[in-house]
């Protein structure tokens, strides 16, 4: 199962370009300026604060689309619950716009991320995330 899912996942995130998806239109912003587009809303009812998950996630340079972070080269797949405080508030925020199995981009601001300094000389945090089905 864990193999099925990380194929899944590859396929997902290899077949979705960063330049295409990252500028082109149809993107939300909400009040607190996390910007998001989601792929794929997923089914049922959206998540909420205590919610346990399954989730992966990579993280991109928001300039030049280098991959930072590749959740799934991190760790195995493991269970989160939404509100832990485990991610950024801006994560926290794009997460609870999806339902199970759904996907999303987020473009988080530094007010919702780590603050003005940013981390690494990094400000806004670019993110394409997928919460798995159970």
């Amino acid at each position: 199962m864990r193999l099925i899912l990380f194929l899944l996942f590859i396929i997902i995130a290899s077949n979705n370009s960063f330049s295409q998806k990252w500028v082109d239109c149809c993107w939300e912003k909400s009040a607190s300026g996390l910007e998001y587009k989601i792929e794929n809303p997923g089914e049922g009812k959206k998540l909420q604060r205590g919610d346990s998950i399954n989730i992966r996630w990579i993280w991109y340079d928001c300039e030049t689309g280098e991959v930072l972070e590749n959740s799934l080269e991190l760790m195995g797949i493991h269970k989160w619950a939404v509100g832990s405080g485990v991610f950024i508030i801006g994560f926290e925020e794009g997460l609870k716009k999806l339902k199970r199995g759904g996907s999303a981009y987020l473009k988080i601001p530094p007010k919702i991320a780590f603050g003005k300094k940013g981390l690494n000389g990094r400000t806004t945090f670019c993110y394409y995330i997928v919460v798995f089905s159970e």
